[in-house]
């Protein structure tokens, strides 16, 4: 088993694997994929963001691929949905539009709730630092009066605006275990 170049790869590449497999004499190597794990030094960070950085070749240099879930197993099912979807079908993922079917099917009801949690936390260890400052992120905050909003951290057009009623569920759903209220 192998866990890409560091233990929590944001770009885990065919030739890297193929570097892996030459070490192991020809042997394809399994890959224990940390994301999205959240558990040591990141157990206070939901990892709700797409699988990406993976190569579509990839796939044909491993032996399989295990996904290291969340310690919050119902949040786990959003970048598990998005990793699925790659390991189908490769050459035709794209990660956004995987990621939003997977919030639909995951929130259901909820959905519009969960994206906007899911929004603020899509900066996982799969995302490079260098790119984080491009990465549209979503910020809740409380004003004075106390409501919640949501709005763009400055990158976009997205102005603030009241945070839809459903979304205050999924906060506080948040601050207890996602594994006792799923959101879904």
């Amino acid at each position: 088993m192998w866990t890409g170049p560091t233990v929590c790869s944001p770009v885990v590449r065919a030739d890297h694997a193929r570097s892996w497999a030459a070490a192991l004499a020809g042997r394809r190597p399994i890959l224990w994929d940390n994301y999205p794990v959240n558990d040591g030094t990141m157990e206070r960070s939901l990892h709700l963001g797409p699988y990406r950085g993976r190569e579509p070749d990839l796939t044909d240099e491993l032996d399989g691929v295990l996904c290291n879930p969340m310690l919050q197993a119902h949040a786990s099912h959003l970048a598990l949905a998005t990793a699925a979807d790659f390991l189908c079908a490769p050459e035709h993922y794209d990660p956004e539009a995987s990621w939003s079917a997977a919030l639909t099917a995951v929130g259901g009801s909820r959905e519009p709730a969960l994206r906007a949690l899911a929004s603020a936390c899509a900066d996982g260890p799969l995302l490079p630092a260098e790119h984080l400052e491009d990465y549209f992120a979503l910020r809740l905050t409380r004003p004075d009066d106390g409501a919640l909003v949501v709005g763009s951290t400055g990158f976009g057009d997205l102005a603030w605006e009241p945070l839809p009623p459903e979304c205050v569920v999924a906060i506080s759903l948040a601050d207890s275990s996602m594994t006792e209220h799923p959101l879904g």
